[in-house]
Protein backbone atom coordinates (compact mmCIF):
# COMPACT_ATOMS: atom_id res chain seq x y z
CA UNK A 1 0.00 0.00 0.00
CA UNK A 2 1.72 3.79 -0.70
CA UNK A 3 2.34 5.67 2.26
CA UNK A 4 -0.17 8.13 0.06
CA UNK A 5 -3.24 5.87 -0.13
CA UNK A 6 -2.93 4.40 3.46
CA UNK A 7 -2.99 8.30 4.81
CA UNK A 8 -5.85 8.48 2.41
CA UNK A 9 -7.62 5.32 3.87
CA UNK A 10 -6.82 6.38 7.73
CA UNK A 11 -8.28 10.46 7.09
CA UNK A 12 -11.76 8.29 6.16
CA UNK A 13 -11.81 6.24 9.28
CA UNK A 14 -10.83 9.15 11.24
CA UNK A 15 -13.74 10.70 11.12
CA UNK A 16 -16.09 10.41 14.28
CA UNK A 17 -15.70 7.39 16.05
CA UNK A 18 -15.05 4.94 13.11
CA UNK A 19 -11.49 3.45 14.01
CA UNK A 20 -12.94 2.39 17.35
CA UNK A 21 -15.95 0.33 15.74
CA UNK A 22 -13.86 -1.27 13.82
CA UNK A 23 -14.12 -5.27 14.40
CA UNK A 24 -10.87 -6.26 16.21
CA UNK A 25 -9.50 -9.05 18.41
CA UNK A 26 -10.46 -9.29 21.94
CA UNK A 27 -9.82 -11.46 24.58
CA UNK A 28 -7.18 -13.63 24.85
CA UNK A 29 -6.97 -13.53 20.84
CA UNK A 30 -5.60 -10.06 21.38
CA UNK A 31 -3.37 -10.55 24.00
CA UNK A 32 -2.06 -13.52 21.47
CA UNK A 33 -1.55 -11.04 19.04
CA UNK A 34 0.42 -8.59 21.38
CA UNK A 35 2.49 -11.04 22.16
CA UNK A 36 3.31 -12.55 18.68
CA UNK A 37 4.72 -8.95 17.75
CA UNK A 38 7.13 -9.81 20.71
CA UNK A 39 10.74 -10.51 19.29
CA UNK A 40 11.17 -13.00 21.94
CA UNK A 41 7.88 -14.61 22.09
CA UNK A 42 7.86 -18.56 21.86
CA UNK A 43 5.69 -21.62 21.28
CA UNK A 44 5.11 -21.79 25.06
CA UNK A 45 4.26 -18.47 25.85
CA UNK A 46 1.59 -18.66 23.31
CA UNK A 47 0.39 -21.94 24.62
CA UNK A 48 -0.14 -20.53 28.00
CA UNK A 49 -2.17 -17.73 26.72
CA UNK A 50 -4.08 -20.47 25.04
CA UNK A 51 -4.59 -21.92 28.21
CA UNK A 52 -6.59 -19.56 30.05
CA UNK A 53 -9.11 -19.15 27.14
CA UNK A 54 -10.96 -22.81 27.63
CA UNK A 55 -13.14 -22.58 24.55
CA UNK A 56 -10.33 -21.34 22.46
CA UNK A 57 -8.14 -24.45 23.93
CA UNK A 58 -10.69 -26.62 23.02
CA UNK A 59 -11.31 -25.64 19.23
CA UNK A 60 -7.23 -25.79 18.52
CA UNK A 61 -7.61 -29.63 20.38
CA UNK A 62 -10.53 -30.19 17.84
CA UNK A 63 -8.82 -28.67 14.96
CA UNK A 64 -5.63 -30.34 15.49
CA UNK A 65 -6.99 -33.97 15.67
CA UNK A 66 -9.15 -33.04 12.71
CA UNK A 67 -8.39 -35.22 9.57
CA UNK A 68 -7.60 -32.78 7.82
CA UNK A 69 -5.04 -31.73 9.61
CA UNK A 70 -3.51 -34.94 9.45
CA UNK A 71 -1.42 -35.55 12.52
CA UNK A 72 -0.72 -39.09 13.23
CA UNK A 73 -1.34 -39.06 16.98
CA UNK A 74 -4.21 -37.70 18.86
CA UNK A 75 -4.14 -34.11 20.80
CA UNK A 76 -4.35 -33.92 24.03
CA UNK A 77 -3.88 -30.51 25.13
CA UNK A 78 -3.78 -26.73 24.01
CA UNK A 79 0.11 -26.64 24.42
CA UNK A 80 0.29 -29.90 22.31
CA UNK A 81 -2.05 -28.71 19.38
CA UNK A 82 -0.09 -24.88 19.41
CA UNK A 83 3.07 -27.03 18.75
CA UNK A 84 1.91 -29.33 16.20
CA UNK A 85 -0.20 -26.31 14.19
CA UNK A 86 1.97 -23.83 14.50
CA UNK A 87 2.66 -20.70 15.97
CA UNK A 88 1.51 -18.70 12.88
CA UNK A 89 -1.48 -20.85 12.42
CA UNK A 90 -2.40 -20.75 16.05
CA UNK A 91 -1.89 -16.43 15.80
CA UNK A 92 -4.22 -16.77 12.94
CA UNK A 93 -7.00 -19.26 14.21
CA UNK A 94 -7.31 -17.16 17.84
CA UNK A 95 -7.62 -14.04 15.32
CA UNK A 96 -10.19 -15.39 13.44
CA UNK A 97 -12.39 -17.53 15.69
CA UNK A 98 -12.17 -14.24 18.16
CA UNK A 99 -14.07 -12.24 14.97
CA UNK A 100 -16.69 -14.69 13.94
CA UNK A 101 -17.92 -14.96 17.69
CA UNK A 102 -18.25 -11.57 17.55
CA UNK A 103 -21.09 -11.35 14.60
CA UNK A 104 -23.24 -8.19 16.03
CA UNK A 105 -25.44 -6.87 13.11
CA UNK A 106 -24.24 -4.42 10.30
CA UNK A 107 -24.70 -2.87 7.26
CA UNK A 108 -27.16 -5.92 6.27
CA UNK A 109 -23.88 -7.77 5.86
CA UNK A 110 -25.22 -11.59 5.85
CA UNK A 111 -21.77 -12.95 8.21
CA UNK A 112 -22.67 -16.33 8.03
CA UNK A 113 -22.17 -16.35 4.23
CA UNK A 114 -19.39 -14.23 4.68
CA UNK A 115 -17.20 -16.60 7.28
CA UNK A 116 -18.48 -19.88 5.31
CA UNK A 117 -16.86 -18.05 2.00
CA UNK A 118 -13.75 -17.10 4.17
CA UNK A 119 -13.02 -20.64 4.96
CA UNK A 120 -14.13 -22.05 1.50
CA UNK A 121 -11.22 -19.56 0.52
CA UNK A 122 -8.92 -20.84 3.23
CA UNK A 123 -9.23 -24.23 2.24
CA UNK A 124 -8.64 -24.15 -1.42
CA UNK A 125 -5.65 -21.55 -0.78
CA UNK A 126 -4.39 -24.59 1.36
CA UNK A 127 -5.03 -26.98 -1.35
CA UNK A 128 -3.76 -24.78 -4.08
CA UNK A 129 -0.50 -24.24 -2.57
CA UNK A 130 1.29 -27.35 -3.78
CA UNK A 131 0.04 -27.45 -7.14
CA UNK A 132 0.62 -23.44 -7.48
CA UNK A 133 3.79 -22.98 -5.23
CA UNK A 134 3.20 -19.12 -4.93
CA UNK A 135 2.90 -19.43 -1.32
CA UNK A 136 3.43 -21.82 1.54
CA UNK A 137 0.14 -23.89 2.55
CA UNK A 138 -0.31 -23.08 5.69
CA UNK A 139 0.23 -19.56 4.69
CA UNK A 140 -2.43 -20.13 1.94
CA UNK A 141 -4.96 -21.06 4.37
CA UNK A 142 -4.29 -17.75 6.55
CA UNK A 143 -4.47 -15.32 3.55
CA UNK A 144 -8.03 -16.74 2.55
CA UNK A 145 -9.37 -17.11 5.95
CA UNK A 146 -8.98 -13.56 6.95
CA UNK A 147 -8.95 -12.14 3.02
CA UNK A 148 -12.89 -10.52 4.25
CA UNK A 149 -11.58 -8.85 7.07
CA UNK A 150 -12.36 -5.66 4.97
CA UNK A 151 -15.75 -6.03 3.96
CA UNK A 152 -16.78 -6.88 7.70
CA UNK A 153 -14.76 -3.81 8.61
CA UNK A 154 -16.83 -1.28 6.28
CA UNK A 155 -20.15 -2.61 6.90
CA UNK A 156 -18.96 -2.25 11.08
CA UNK A 157 -18.04 1.12 10.31
CA UNK A 158 -20.21 2.25 7.86
CA UNK A 159 -23.79 0.20 7.91
CA UNK A 160 -26.15 2.58 6.50
CA UNK A 161 -23.79 3.32 3.47
CA UNK A 162 -22.56 -0.37 3.21
CA UNK A 163 -26.53 -0.72 3.37
CA UNK A 164 -26.43 1.26 -0.32
CA UNK A 165 -23.84 -1.24 -1.45
CA UNK A 166 -25.68 -4.29 -1.04
CA UNK A 167 -28.81 -2.61 -2.43
CA UNK A 168 -26.44 -1.47 -5.60
CA UNK A 169 -24.31 -4.52 -6.40
CA UNK A 170 -25.03 -8.38 -6.80
CA UNK A 171 -23.54 -9.79 -3.50
CA UNK A 172 -21.90 -12.96 -5.79
CA UNK A 173 -20.53 -10.40 -8.16
CA UNK A 174 -17.30 -9.52 -6.92
CA UNK A 175 -16.51 -7.10 -9.04
CA UNK A 176 -19.66 -5.34 -8.34
CA UNK A 177 -19.19 -5.05 -5.22
CA UNK A 178 -15.77 -3.79 -4.97
CA UNK A 179 -17.16 -0.87 -7.49
CA UNK A 180 -20.04 -0.38 -5.37
CA UNK A 181 -17.73 -0.03 -2.45
CA UNK A 182 -15.08 2.51 -3.94
CA UNK A 183 -18.21 4.71 -5.46
CA UNK A 184 -19.89 4.60 -2.36
CA UNK A 185 -17.23 4.65 0.47
CA UNK A 186 -13.95 5.69 -1.48
CA UNK A 187 -12.48 2.39 -0.01
CA UNK A 188 -12.39 -1.39 -1.12
CA UNK A 189 -12.67 -4.23 0.87
CA UNK A 190 -8.96 -5.55 -0.26
CA UNK A 191 -7.59 -2.42 0.77
CA UNK A 192 -8.94 -2.35 4.12
CA UNK A 193 -8.09 -6.35 4.65
CA UNK A 194 -4.35 -5.41 4.14
CA UNK A 195 -4.21 -2.27 6.24
CA UNK A 196 -6.09 -3.84 9.35
CA UNK A 197 -3.92 -7.00 8.94
CA UNK A 198 -0.31 -5.23 8.84
CA UNK A 199 -1.75 -2.95 11.82
CA UNK A 200 -2.30 -6.20 13.34
CA UNK A 201 1.21 -7.74 12.75
CA UNK A 202 0.05 -10.37 10.66
CA UNK A 203 2.79 -11.11 8.02
CA UNK A 204 3.62 -8.67 5.21
CA UNK A 205 2.13 -11.31 2.95
CA UNK A 206 -1.08 -9.66 3.30
CA UNK A 207 0.05 -6.44 1.67
CA UNK A 208 -0.38 -8.26 -1.87
CA UNK A 209 -3.97 -7.81 -1.56
CA UNK A 210 -3.07 -4.35 -2.89
CA UNK A 211 -0.50 -5.84 -5.79
CA UNK A 212 -0.06 -3.53 -8.39
CA UNK A 213 0.66 -4.85 -12.40
CA UNK A 214 4.67 -4.22 -11.34
CA UNK A 215 4.56 -6.85 -8.45
CA UNK A 216 4.85 -9.91 -10.11
CA UNK A 217 4.75 -11.97 -6.69
CA UNK A 218 1.97 -10.71 -5.59
CA UNK A 219 -0.01 -10.51 -8.56
CA UNK A 220 0.61 -14.17 -9.05
CA UNK A 221 -0.68 -14.00 -5.25
CA UNK A 222 -3.84 -12.19 -6.34
CA UNK A 223 -4.83 -14.89 -8.74
CA UNK A 224 -4.50 -17.65 -6.74
CA UNK A 225 -6.92 -16.05 -4.22
CA UNK A 226 -9.39 -14.73 -7.57
CA UNK A 227 -9.45 -18.40 -7.95
CA UNK A 228 -10.02 -20.24 -4.71
CA UNK A 229 -12.45 -17.07 -4.32
CA UNK A 230 -14.20 -18.53 -7.39
CA UNK A 231 -14.31 -21.92 -6.34
CA UNK A 232 -15.51 -20.74 -2.65
CA UNK A 233 -18.60 -19.49 -4.52
CA UNK A 234 -19.36 -22.55 -5.93
CA UNK A 235 -19.26 -23.68 -2.54
CA UNK A 236 -21.58 -21.19 -0.72
CA UNK A 237 -23.92 -21.02 -3.60
CA UNK A 238 -25.13 -22.05 -6.40
CA UNK A 239 -23.04 -20.71 -9.24
CA UNK A 240 -24.40 -19.39 -12.87
CA UNK A 241 -22.86 -21.59 -15.72
CA UNK A 242 -21.18 -17.87 -16.61
CA UNK A 243 -19.19 -18.15 -13.24
CA UNK A 244 -18.31 -21.82 -13.72
CA UNK A 245 -17.03 -21.08 -17.34
CA UNK A 246 -15.08 -18.16 -16.27
CA UNK A 247 -13.67 -20.45 -12.82
CA UNK A 248 -12.37 -22.75 -15.62
CA UNK A 249 -10.28 -20.24 -18.13
CA UNK A 250 -8.37 -19.00 -14.94
CA UNK A 251 -7.54 -22.83 -13.63
CA UNK A 252 -6.09 -23.29 -17.07
CA UNK A 253 -4.18 -19.71 -17.11
CA UNK A 254 -2.41 -20.84 -13.77
CA UNK A 255 -1.30 -24.56 -14.99
CA UNK A 256 -4.81 -26.46 -13.34
CA UNK A 257 -6.04 -28.78 -15.65
CA UNK A 258 -10.17 -29.51 -15.79
CA UNK A 259 -9.65 -33.12 -14.01
CA UNK A 260 -7.32 -31.54 -11.56
CA UNK A 261 -9.71 -28.89 -10.38
CA UNK A 262 -12.49 -31.17 -10.52
CA UNK A 263 -10.52 -33.10 -7.87
CA UNK A 264 -9.17 -30.29 -6.17
CA UNK A 265 -12.38 -28.79 -5.55
CA UNK A 266 -14.53 -32.17 -4.08
CA UNK A 267 -11.83 -32.38 -1.73
CA UNK A 268 -11.82 -29.19 -0.42
CA UNK A 269 -15.58 -28.78 -0.38
CA UNK A 270 -15.34 -32.47 2.35
CA UNK A 271 -13.04 -30.19 3.80
CA UNK A 272 -14.54 -27.24 4.13
CA UNK A 273 -18.19 -28.96 4.99
CA UNK A 274 -15.79 -31.02 8.03
CA UNK A 275 -14.18 -27.78 9.26
CA UNK A 276 -17.59 -25.75 9.70
CA UNK A 277 -18.35 -27.11 12.98
CA UNK A 278 -14.33 -26.05 13.98
CA UNK A 279 -15.11 -22.52 13.28
CA UNK A 280 -19.02 -22.41 14.07
CA UNK A 281 -19.43 -21.75 10.64
CA UNK A 282 -22.69 -22.63 8.55
CA UNK A 283 -21.60 -25.14 5.82
CA UNK A 284 -24.04 -27.17 3.43
CA UNK A 285 -23.32 -30.19 0.57
CA UNK A 286 -22.35 -29.31 -2.31
CA UNK A 287 -22.37 -30.99 -5.69
CA UNK A 288 -19.22 -32.68 -6.91
CA UNK A 289 -17.76 -30.34 -9.56
CA UNK A 290 -18.62 -32.53 -12.55
CA UNK A 291 -22.48 -32.07 -11.89
CA UNK A 292 -21.40 -28.21 -11.87
CA UNK A 293 -19.45 -28.40 -15.30
CA UNK A 294 -22.63 -30.01 -16.72
CA UNK A 295 -24.98 -27.65 -15.54
CA UNK A 296 -23.01 -25.30 -17.21
CA UNK A 297 -22.77 -27.06 -20.37
CA UNK A 298 -18.63 -27.44 -19.78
Amino acid sequence: MTSKREKEIRKLLSNGDAMQRLPSPKGVALEIMRVAQLEDTTVDDIAELIEKDPALSARLIKMANSPVAGFSRQVTSAREATTLLGFSNVRSLALAASLIEDRASCGGLDQDSLWAESLGRAVLMRRLAPKLRIVPRDEGFTYGLLSLIGRLALATVFPDLYEQVIQSADPADRQAVGEAEARVLQVQTNELSALMLLDWGMPKLFAALLADESDESGVALLKMLELASRLAECMVRDPNPREVDGTIRLATELGVASDELEELFDEAALEWQQSGSEFDVTTRTVEPFSKLLSAAGA
